[in-house]
């Protein structure tokens, strides 16, 4: 059975690339893989009725897991919107352990627009045993591509995982950022692909 699936999610981390090593992700005997992607969750302690309403989505997660019983979560930007950042996020992680299924993360535009650094919100992520992201270089989350395996033992679909940035870093140039040029030809060329 040939797959062919690409998941660009693109919306934030650093413009470093790595590979996430497979932790298990394959099909199904039955062909199926499920993914649950969150978006815009926008989890904001900064004051208590903000954290309050931050607080309901966590029943809400954890019924569409449950229910939905993914293979993948996948969070794809502006996850945490207010400080102080790092607590939310450690909420967030304790609370995606409980699955015990892996996840990965893409920064939005307002998560770095918090207390913490792109570095020190790359340690939130990897604080879970679950999480599939990886840093790079620069010790922000990077780019990523996570094969899926099917029965014969090879990647059947890649899912790839790309930041978009958060700010234009053009003076010329208001508002948000883009795709680097980098980002393009790592995801054109085949170089990524002899690491599978």
């Amino acid at each position: 059975m040939n797959k062919v699936f690409i998941a660009v999610l693109a919306l934030g981390c650093s413009g470093a690339v790595a590979f996430a090593q497979p932790k298990g992700l394959k099909f199904h005997d039955d062909g199926s893989f499920r993914i649950v992607q969150f978006t815009d969750t926008h989890l904001d302690p900064s004051t208590p009725e903000r954290n309050a309403q931050a607080e309901k989505t966590f029943p809400r997660i954890s019924r569409v897991v449950r229910t939905q019983k993914p293979d993948l979560i996948v969070f794809s930007g502006d996850v945490v919107t207010g400080p102080p950042a790092e607590k939310m996020w450690k909420r967030l992680t304790d609370s995606l352990d409980v699955y015990k299924i892996p996840y990965v993360v893409v920064f939005g535009n307002h998560d770095p627009e918090q207390n913490l650094t792109r570095p020190q919100l790359a340690d939130c992520v990897l604080a879970s045993e679950y999480s599939l992201n990886v840093k790079g270089k620069d010790k922000e989350l990077a780019d990523i591509e996570i094969p899926v395996y099917g029965a014969r033992k090879h990647p059947e679909a890649i899912l790839y995982f790309m930041d978009s940035h958060s700010n234009s870093p053009r003076e010329d140039i208001d508002g948000y950022a883009w795709f680097y040029d980098s980002q393009v030809q790592w995801l054109l060329t085949g170089e990524r692909r002899s690491r599978l």
